[in-house]
């Protein structure tokens, strides 16, 4: 006689192996999102922007760096940045100055290079010239400092492009959209999907083949 028996006995294992599963495949899902959003990034040249609508330009690494994925719980995980800036460059918007009155945009490469050097201190320690705005124009500081500036260009190349740095004092300033959180995530989805769905699996053939050789499956 040929039989076969159904044994429940180990049903709530089963369970906790499902959800343990799912919750892999959602964490491995976070993390193939996260390495495409940090290869989406756009290149180019230092000091340079990426056209709007597009990926921003790697510059320090910041934002590339700052993209982190968590664990998944109760089926849920998720992918992104922390930093200040990353929702801006997602979806653009517009910058007003806090505590000042003016914000320091930087006109020419070396100022771009001080504001680096001073790593979000603030402008005003350092040596600078206040330019009011005429005939409709905005006001401008001027450093009276050299800043040595460098150019790195494609191919490895470098510049010296130093000279005085030059902000335009503006009371706002707007940003457009340099997504590269949901494009990357849409662009790759057929990926994401396959990385979670191996990750469940493997779980659930381990459990699969550890049940058997307990006797849960006859």
């Amino acid at each position: 006689m040929t039989r076969v028996t159904l044994d429940f006995s180990r049903m709530p294992a089963w369970r906790g192996a499902v959800r343990n599963a799912v919750n892999a495949g959602v964490t491995a899902a976070a993390a193939r999102g996260a390495s495409f959003m940090r290869t989406g990034m756009s290149t180019g040249p230092r000091w340079s922007g990426s056209v709007p609508g597009s990926p921003p330009n790697v510059q320090r690494g910041g934002l590339r760096n700052s993209i982190f994925h968590t664990q998944a719980v109760n089926f849920r995980a998720s992918a992104g940045s922390n930093a200040p800036y990353a929702l801006m460059q997602e979806r653009g918007g517009t910058i007003f100055p806090k505590n000042v009155k003016y914000l320091p945009i930087p006109a020419n490469i070396a100022a771009r290079r001080l504001l680096e050097k001073l790593g979000g201190r603030s402008l005003r320690a350092e040596d600078m010239n206040f330019i009011p705005g005429r005939n409709g124009k905005p006001p401008m500081l001027i450093g009276h400092k050299r800043v040595r500036a460098v150019r790195y260009l494609r191919g490895g190349g470098r510049k010296d492009v130093g000279g005085e740095p030059v902000f335009v004092l503006k009371k706002s300033l707007t940003l457009k959209a340099r997504p590269w959180c949901l494009p990357a995530v849409r662009k790759n989805i057929s990926a994401i999907g396959r990385d979670a769905n191996a990750a469940a699996r493997r779980l659930l053939r381990a459990f699969a083949r550890s049940s058997a050789s307990l006797g849960g499956v006859r």
